[in-house]
């Protein structure tokens, strides 16, 4: 029995303490760490690259359309003129609509048909005549 049991065993039944507990002396020294001194990160060499970026070239058609041929490069890199066809728009439906609404009432709404046969108020295609290709739009109320 250790000395620490020996001293609790003699303290439960009253009996003297004969030696008391003591922790062992560190008599052995460590050895200071040597000084913390800093080092820089070493750094790799800069790498130098290069970024290409292309972009596609895009032609915007910058054309104003009207009620007009106008002239035009097509699909075959030809310049051509525009052959114009009419057809019957937003203003074509709006004036024959005003027309049924004002003369519904005498019984002459059937002349609303007569915006249709009107150029002037149908919206113009320009289309290219080489491949038929509609080229751009006039449109008389959008």
């Amino acid at each position: 029995m250790n000395t620490f049991n020996l001293c609790i065993y003699t303290a439960i039944h009253s009996f003297p303490c004969q030696q008391a507990y003591s922790h062992p002396q560190q008599t052995q020294a460590y050895p200071q760490p040597p000084p913390y001194m800093y080092q820089p990160p070493v750094q790799a060499p800069p790498v130098q690259s290069t970024v290409v970026v292309t972009q596609p070239v895009v032609t915007v058609n910058t054309q104003t359309f009207r009620d007009y041929p106008v002239t035009v490069t097509d699909s075959n890199g030809q310049q051509v003129q525009t052959v114009l066809q009419y057809k019957a728009g937003l203003l074509t439906y709006l004036v024959a609509a005003l027309i049924c609404l004002f003369l519904s009432e005498i019984g002459l709404c059937w002349l609303a048909i007569i915006p249709f046969f009107i150029r002037e108020l149908k919206d113009v295609y320009h289309i290219t005549p080489t491949d038929g290709r509609v080229v751009g739009i006039y449109k008389r109320l959008s």
